[in-house]
């Protein structure tokens, strides 16, 4: 499941289901997400919030 940035969503895929969730959201240099929608995550920072929410519900990210 994904693509996530919070740790919230994180927890409401795990807890409905989700094998596996897909991290990031406009975190590249050339992706136009954020250019065209107006939103985006800093990647890292993604990373760490969703980890940690993973964790806590023995659950797993990709990134």
């Amino acid at each position: 499941a994904g693509n996530v940035v919070t740790g919230e969503m994180v927890e409401e895929l795990i807890l409905s289901g989700a094998d596996i969730i897909k991290v990031g959201i406009g975190p590249g240099s050339v992706c136009t997400t954020r250019m065209k929608t107006g939103v985006g995550y800093p990647q890292l920072s993604a990373v760490i919030e969703c980890a940690d929410a993973a964790h806590g519900l023995k659950g797993h990210i990709i990134s």
